[in-house]
């Protein structure tokens, strides 16, 4: 699957987010995987129920998992995954444009941007 330049959220004022390059957009979230525990981040503070929707779409169409498939019982329930779904600021520490590495801080740090982040 091809990555796509996610442009700014819709709840942002442009210029708010870095261009970071997004595995796809889901439900109007630009959503990526971040890490290597399988933590994934979308661009904005965006809503828990909206957010769980475009996460389990992107767990089917980029990993061919259905994280909250009822069966087997090692699925997560939906309650699971909202309550691993956190309104975060970070920033981007790499100042190439073609990489980026992201940093929680705090909402008042320079270049802070909003990220909804989901804990695997």
């Amino acid at each position: 699957m091809p990555t796509i330049t996610a442009p700014a959220p819709w709840d942002l004022p442009t210029g708010t987010t870095p261009p970071l390059d997004m595995l796809g957009t889901y439900y109007g979230v630009p959503i990526s995987d971040i890490g290597e525990d399988g933590d994934v981040i979308a661009l904005g503070h965006v809503g828990t129920h909206r957010m769980a929707a475009a996460l389990r779409r992107h767990a089917r169409e980029v990993w061919g998992d259905d994280i909250a498939d009822p069966m087997p019982t090692s699925r997560r329930s939906l309650t699971d995954i909202t309550d691993a779904i956190a309104h975060v600021w970070m920033v981007n520490t790499v100042d190439d444009l073609d990489e980026w590495c992201l940093e929680r801080t705090e909402p008042t740090t320079p270049g802070a941007f909003p990220v909804t982040y989901w804990t695997a």
